[in-house]
């Protein structure tokens, strides 16, 4: 296990915000003459397309706004891989414990984190090997994660993260279990999208699932 580095600056283009701040203001010209003049024209589904369009051009705006402002003020800014362990209805820990573990499950993760680094707490980093240089154990985990680098979450709220999220990786049980801390992202609404999905045996499970996200 590493010990932690300095934390690295991410720079913010402003071309890219306010280029992205001028097509939102575009769609939304759009949006309105259509309503106003073209309406029995357009389906509802288009028009409800163009809206979710719109909005979610919003979201982005604003999130590069609050980066521009982190840089701005001399806050790190940084975009970190989340990795979850999820059951079908999204939860994460029973009375302070895991739901479950899978010994391939964990070979999968050290394998995608291979050539970086992959910050966990102590309570994570038991299921693990002490000779994995990967490894990064921290009481403030999710504070010293770096651009680039992994995050494993089992008992905290993944919201608390997002803002500093490029990608989100879910790994699946494809099980029910008792759960009283749950996943509490809504991706979809926030514009996360799948863009991997993939079906992988356990050593304890038939069938574990991996997800990968980005927005």
């Amino acid at each position: 296990m590493q010990s932690a580095e300095p934390k690295q600056r991410v720079p913010v283009s402003a071309d890219c915000f306010y280029a992205a701040e001028s097509r939102m203001g575009r769609l939304h010209t759009c949006l309105n003459l259509i309503l106003s003049e073209n309406c029995n024209n357009v389906s509802f589904q288009t028009l409800n397309e163009w809206y979710n369009e719109v909005r979610q051009f919003k979201v982005r705006c604003v999130q590069r706004h609050v980066c521009m402002c982190a840089v701005s003020r001399g806050r790190a800014v940084k975009a970190l891989i989340l990795i979850v362990c999820v059951d079908d209805r999204n939860g994460m820990l029973f009375n302070h414990r895991r739901q479950s573990q899978d010994r391939f499950l964990r070979r999968r993760i050290l394998n995608r984190a291979a050539g970086s680094r992959i910050w966990m707490n102590a309570y994570s980093a038991g299921q693990f090997s002490e000779q994995e240089p990967c490894i990064c154990m921290d009481p403030c985990f999710t504070q010293k994660a770096g651009t680039g680098e992994y995050c494993f979450l089992e008992d905290g709220s993944a919201a608390a993260l997002e803002e500093n999220c490029e990608q989100i990786i879910l790994y699946r049980w494809n099980r029910h279990y008792p759960a009283d801390l749950y996943f509490d992202i809504p991706l979809a609404e926030h514009g996360w999208k799948m863009t991997a999905q993939t079906d992988f045996p356990g050593s304890s499970h038939e069938k574990l699932t991996e997800e990968v996200y980005i927005r």
